[in-house]
């Protein structure tokens, strides 16, 4: 099992994903906050007439924001994977609400999973497990309720955690949870 730094983790490329039969997970993500108005309408071309709908109907700027950069991530990075363009893909979800691909049909067989949290998306795609997941969290929440419970500031609890590498243990932690190997792209 891997335990050193994400950063030192070499990436792979989709032709390797799509032909290992080591199970590859690869997590891609997008920073989307700061988005300027131009590419937001280029990437809402992406979107079916439903999400256009569902996009309208978000009451706050940012959940519309979140909602876009969520479907536009899985469209485009599904699209590397496969020669179907990104407005291409059509997705249902199962039982427990986890999306998957329910049009065009593919081959091999592309699973992934979703989250988010402000300003982040990411996604986890294999084509070895089905069973595949992803989950994103803000460190400022876990800052915030170290700080909440003690008498010490958020930012000298997060120099604290830089400082003793409790940030470190955070990722290696979740990372270990899994024993899949985790190799990360970089979106555009």
């Amino acid at each position: 099992m891997y335990s050193g730094s994400i950063d030192q983790l070499r990436a792979v490329s989709v032709a390797e994903t799509l032909a290992s039969e080591k199970g590859i997970v690869d997590l891609w993500y997008y920073f989307y906050e700061g988005t300027d108005t131009e590419l937001l309408a280029s990437q809402e071309a992406l979107l079916t007439p439903d999400e256009l709908e569902r996009s309208g109907s978000f009451r706050f700027e940012r959940d519309r924001r979140l909602f876009l950069a969520t479907r536009v991530l899985v469209r485009t990075v599904l699209s590397n994977y496969s020669e179907v363009s990104p407005d291409g893909w059509r997705f249902a979800r199962n039982e427990y609400g986890k999306p998957f691909i329910n049009a065009p049909t593919v081959t091999p067989v592309i699973h992934f999973n979703l989250a988010n949290t402000p300003g982040l998306v990411v996604c986890a795609l294999s084509v070895a497990h089905e069973a595949v997941g992803i989950d994103a969290e803000r460190i400022d929440r876990e800052v915030e309720a170290l700080a909440s419970q003690s008498k010490q500031s958020q930012e000298s609890i997060r120099a604290r955690l830089t400082r003793d590498g409790g940030l470190d243990r955070i990722r290696t932690r979740i990372r270990n949870e899994k024993t899949l190997e985790f190799l990360y792209h970089q979106s555009a």
